[in-house]
């Protein structure tokens, strides 16, 4: 999202943003990255989807969106958050939703003072391994809060990896594994009392 912001910002924003993103507003190469994203494979799938959604009426630049469209596979929609709140979040869900298969189901509550919103979506199904064997799972159970800060009492994945190791970061601990297609997945623990 800062990609397509930094994009379409001016000024003292763009170079902020810029400044963010280590000189990423103005990669060259950027439809390799972005290709790398979109790939079937015979034992999975991995889709990249870049939006924009602007409130209905609202003044912009063409060569703006344009730009988003050629150079980072964006889709533009028009919504009308101000007096239909209800259906402009319906439509980002249903974005969302089909771009991750089902996967990802849920209101994102965008405010009626939404002028517009960048959404990206992720979706990827891989094996975790050449036989696509279940992961383990921990005898016991522990409290997981979820994105949404909902406790869930679950059984959490264990594995053993003969690569890698946990690296500790300012204030969590990281993990990367590699899916049987080779896409790395990081996992990010907080350290006790850290959102």
């Amino acid at each position: 999202s800062l990609l397509l912001a930094g994009r379409c910002a001016s000024w003292q924003t763009r170079s902020q943003i810029d400044e963010a993103l280590g000189g990423g507003i103005t990669l060259k190469g950027i439809e390799y990255l972005y290709a790398s994203l979109n790939e079937s494979y015979k034992t999975g799938k991995l889709t990249f989807g870049n939006s924009i959604w602007l409130q209905e009426g609202l003044e912009f630049i063409p060569g703006c969106i344009d730009s988003l469209a050629e150079e980072y596979y964006c889709y533009s929609y028009s919504a009308d958050f101000r007096t239909d709140n209800e259906a402009a979040n319906a439509s980002v869900r249903h974005f969302v939703r089909e771009q991750t298969e089902g996967l990802i189901d849920c209101d994102f509550d965008l405010s009626q003072d939404t002028c517009f919103a960048l959404v990206n979506a992720l979706y990827l199904k891989d094996n975790w391994n050449l036989f696509g064997d279940e992961l383990s799972l921990t005898d016991e159970k522990y409290d997981f809060v979820n994105a949404f800060g909902e406790v869930k009492n679950t059984r959490l994945m264990s594995a053993y990896y003969a690569e890698g190791r946990p690296q500790k970061g300012g204030n969590y601990t990281t993990f990367y594994a590699k899916t049987y297609n080779g896409c790395r997945l990081h996992f990010l623990l907080p350290d006790d009392g850290v959102a």
